[in-house]
């Protein structure tokens, strides 16, 4: 396998957990290094997370869906570059290979407890070989 599917698999698998868990503060750690927006976000549970995520993603406003997934291991230097990078990838993904089906995403801020804290299973994706 070639390192960029390798990295390529880690940022699809770090970025469906951040997305579907959760986010309760705008600028706590995961975002330190975003410019603040004044934007009125709703990130209370996995399933506004996830439509908010993709909404921004549909008005090509990266820098915004970036606030829904979890930065923390990206150095606050490259925050801002990067995070919109990333969600532009992963909504690339997401495009080829997954439905989105927003009434298997709870709505609870919690999420599901059979999938475990801060995450909500939406789906898996396949990774082939070339």
């Amino acid at each position: 396998m070639n390192s960029w599917r390798v990295s390529g698999t880690n940022l699809l698998f770090i970025a469906l957990i951040a997305l579907c868990g959760p986010l309760t503060h705008l600028h706590a750690g995961p975002h330190d290094g975003l410019p603040v927006l004044n934007e009125d976000w709703d990130r209370s549970t996995p399933r506004r997370s996830m439509r908010q995520y993709l909404d921004a993603c549909r008005d090509n406003d990266y820098l915004s869906a970036a606030y829904y997934m979890d930065l923390s291991g990206i150095p606050r230097s490259q925050q801002q570059k990067q995070g919109p990078e990333l969600a532009w990838k992963l909504k690339f993904v997401l495009d080829r290979t997954l439905w989105v089906d927003y009434e298997l995403i709870s709505d609870e801020p919690t999420g599901k407890p059979e999938d475990g804290a801060r995450t909500d299973k939406i789906g898996e994706i396949e990774l082939g070989r070339r």
